[in-house]
C-alpha cells in the first residue's frame, strides 16, 4: 500500500506531498507553496535524471509547477513555471 509524505523543498516552507510504493516519491499529490496547499489534478510529465526524479504537475489552481526529488539530499527542488 502507498505511503503519504511531507518532504521540505530548499524554498522555506514549501513542501510536496508524495505517494511512494515500491520507490520513495513515485507520485506528487500536493504543493505547499507559500503557505497555500494546492492539489496535483494532473501530472503532465515525468522524467529521471542522475539522482533525481522530476514531475511537472498542474494543480487545482491551473498552476504548472516543475517538481523534483534529489534522492542523495532527500529534498525536494520546487520551481513554479
Amino acid at each position: 500500500m502507498p505511503t503519504d509524505a511531507f518532504l521540505e523543498s530548499r524554498q522555506m516552507g514549501d513542501r510536496v506531498r508524495c505517494l511512494s510504493g515500491h520507490t520513495f516519491a513515485d507520485r506528487p499529490t500536493a504543493v505547499i507553496h507559500r503557505g497555500q496547499e494546492l492539489h496535483v489534478v494532473e501530472i503532465l510529465d515525468r522524467w529521471q535524471i542522475p539522482d533525481a526524479r522530476c514531475f511537472r504537475v498542474r494543480v487545482d489552481d491551473d498552476a504548472i509547477f516543475e517538481l523534483c526529488y534529489e534522492e542523495m539530499s532527500d529534498e525536494w527542488q520546487i520551481v513554479k513555471l
